[in-house]
């Protein structure tokens, strides 16, 4: 079996998820002829302690495991050290790599590749050999060719065309001079960015810093049509431990602005013969249990037909999203509501967190309070 995880993974990037600014067609046949998990969401803000979570259950006993990744913290992890055979190689990339075949995550790439090889040729390892590529590369640096995303520069026709806001009145000048400024069609900076977007920022800043991780995204698709290809009977699993914001309340960047959906909703893609796509809110916590299923060839109870079939509970489940062993934000299939800043939201609609309805539904914030064991009084209003 071939597992592959990374931090800061958002669904928003893959065409599967319904990206409308990337295409990811390696990824995207795995999901058509599989089963996505669309509302998966992280237990923990902490996405080492995610993946650490899917450690819990004995799923590697007995099994000839290969771990991969350039996280030194999870190398050494309790959970994962003594069951794993463990390669830790350090992300030196300080620069955009000239073939996407330079680039430190096919250097993780061709490790595993290796390993799917030498699993194939033992028979008895293979049927539950394990290999599993874990990388932070998403988080630290941005090495992927920018050629992987063709797209022209772009050209404003008339950089002298006024603009003018909804009543019709000319904008401002600095305004103006901001917001005529070409933009290159994406940039260039390897490491990720971290911003807080201002009013007067261009219009299409964010859309630049979408297309550049969307690059890195499409090098992810490249490394997955060759893993696939170098062990084709492989089943596959290819997940996120923590997601990114793209724009989300203005902010660009892994764990940028205040806390929400975006930086929690994870993508998970099994390569299952079932053709199936999962609606309902699910934990991370239950990966673990996802995969003891797998690897003693049973189909996760999740990814049934009875598990499809289920009609959406809005009171189950209420999954609690914990920072330090606190509870800093409640989902819920109806709600999603951030707990330091008292926002809520309708789920699944509001997709990006936009309308905050927490005033309009005090009833809603106590009873998510109460369920996840915090005190309803000692929330601020803002």
């Amino acid at each position: 079996m071939l597992i592959v995880t990374f931090e800061s993974f958002t669904p928003a990037a893959l065409s599967c998820f319904g990206s409308a600014f990337n295409r990811t067609p390696a990824i995207d046949s795995i999901a058509a002829k599989g089963w996505v998990a669309s509302r998966l969401v992280a237990e923990n803000v902490d996405p080492r302690l995610v993946l650490r979570s899917w450690w819990s259950q004995p799923w590697w006993e007995g099994r000839d495991v290969t771990f991969i990744t350039d996280d030194p913290m999870l190398a050494d992890a309790p959970e994962v050290d003594p069951h794993a055979q463990v390669h830790w190689i350090e992300n030196a990339a300080t620069s955009i790599a000239t073939t996407w075949e330079d680039t430190h995550l096919a250097r993780l790439a061709s490790l595993a590749a290796a390993s799917l090889t030498q699993m194939d040729g033992a028979d008895e390892a293979s049927s539950s050999g394990v290999v599993w590529l874990h990388s932070r590369f998403l988080s630290q640096a941005w090495d992927a060719p920018r050629s992987l995303f063709p797209v022209e520069e772009l050209a404003w026709e008339d950089e002298s065309e006024a603009l003018y806001d909804d009543e019709g009145k000319p904008i401002e000048a600095q305004h103006t001079d901001a917001w005529t400024a070409p933009l290159p069609a994406l940039f260039n900076d390897v490491e990720p960015p971290h911003l807080n977007l201002g009013i007067n920022e261009h219009p299409d800043f964010a859309i630049t810093w979408m297309r550049t991780y969307a690059t890195q995204v499409r090098l992810i698709d490249l490394v997955i049509e060759t893993l696939t290809l170098a062990s084709p009977s492989s089943r596959v699993l290819l997940a996120g431990t923590s997601g990114m914001a793209l724009g989300t309340n203005r902010h660009i960047g892994p764990a940028a602005g205040p806390l929400r959906s975006c930086h929690l909703h994870l993508p998970l893609i099994l390569a299952l013969n079932l053709q199936q796509r999962s609606g309902h809110l699910l934990g991370s916590g239950q990966v673990a249990t996802w995969l003891n299923a797998l690897l003693s060839g049973q189909v996760p109870a999740a990814a049934t037909a009875a598990a499809w079939a289920q009609p959406y509970d809005s009171a189950a489940p209420v999954i609690t999203h914990d920072q330090h062993g606190v509870p800093v934000a409640v989902s819920t299939h109806d709600w999603f509501y951030g707990v330091n800043d008292n926002r809520l939201f309708v789920k699944p609609d509001d997709i990006h967190d936009v309308n905050d309805v927490a005033r309009l539904r005090p009833d809603v914030v106590e009873q998510l309070l109460i369920q996840c064991d915090l005190n309803p009084g000692g929330v601020t209003e803002s």
